[in-house]
């Protein structure tokens, strides 16, 4: 399948979407924050929209989270599950793996990903 991809830049948030191989990967830079939910929407429409049938959410960039930030990534893995994909999380800060564990999501720490069996 030809990659295809998005990029969008809104305030204090950068998304970034690209499919290819079977594989969605999405990738956030910048702060991600209450101020920043409206410009998430995107990962949220390419994981309900999309044929493949893993992803991948890159963390790597991400420079500030607060708890509605939080709240977004569990949103991406909640949406995830609803389409049927397995999900990988990438390069999830430690502050960040922590809080998840108390959710009581499922984690890979040897992977340092969060990963939902589909």
């Amino acid at each position: 399948m030809p990659t295809r991809g998005l990029g969008v830049w809104s305030g204090s948030v950068f998304c970034e979407i690209a499919e290819g191989g079977g594989i969605l990967r999405m990738r956030a830079r910048g702060e991600l924050v209450f101020a920043a939910h409206p410009q998430f929407r995107p990962f949220i429409q390419a994981l309900r929209n999309t044929e493949c049938r893993q992803a991948q959410f890159d963390l790597a960039q991400i420079t500030h989270m607060d708890m509605c930030g939080v709240g977004m990534i569990l949103l991406v893995q909640d949406e995830a599950a609803k389409a049927g994909l397995a999900l990988e999380f990438l390069n999830l800060p430690s502050a960040l793996t922590q809080i998840l564990a108390i959710t009581g999501r499922s984690l890979d720490d040897r992977a340092q990903s969060l990963r939902l069996a589909a």
